[in-house]
C-alpha cells in the first residue's frame, strides 16, 4: 500500500529471508514480484535497535554491525499478535447453528494454517 502510493519503502526482517513463510502457499514469488515493481527494498537478517526521531538505527542479527536509516517518516511495526473473535461470540450467542472459530479468529499464525483448518472444518460439515 505504501509502495504504490510513491512512497520509499524498506521492510526490515529479523529472518534470513522476507517473508519467507509464503513459501508454503506458493505467494512468495508473487509478493516480492510485486514489491520489487514498486522498488521496495528487502532487508533480511537484521533487527531494529532504536527509533529516535526521524533516524533508525538497524543492526544485522548475526554481526550485530549497525547501521542508521535517516529521514524517516513512518515505522510501521509488526510486532505480537492477538485473536480477534469477537464475532465467533457474538454469532454463538445468537445463533443455534454450527459456527467454528480458525485462522486469526482461533490464534494468530499463517496463512496456511488457517487453509488447513477451514479444509478440516469443511470435510467435517
Amino acid at each position: 500500500m505504501l509502495g504504490n502510493a510513491g512512497l520509499a519503502v524498506e521492510v526490515v526482517s529479523r529472518f534470513d529471508v522476507v517473508a519467507g513463510d509464503l513459501n508454503a502457499t506458493l505467494d512468495r514469488p508473487f509478493v516480492l514480484g510485486r514489491l520489487a515493481e514498486l522498488d521496495v527494498q528487502l532487508t533480511s537478517g537484521h533487527f531494529i535497535e532504536s527509533i529516535q526521531g526521524p533516524t533508525v538505527e538497524i543492526y544485522e542479527t548475526w554481526s550485530r554491525r549497525t547501521r542508521l536509516v535517516e529521514e524517516i517518516d513512518t515505522v510501521a511495526l509488526a510486532m505480537l499478535r492477538s485473536p480477534d473473535d469477537d464475532l465467533y461470540h457474538e454469532l454463538v450467542s445468537s445463533t443455534d447453528i454450527s459456527v467454528h472459530r480458525i485462522g486469526d479468529a482461533l490464534n494468530p499464525r499463517g496463512i496456511a494454517e488457517a487453509i488447513y483448518e477451514g479444509e478440516l472444518i469443511g470435510r467435517e460439515l
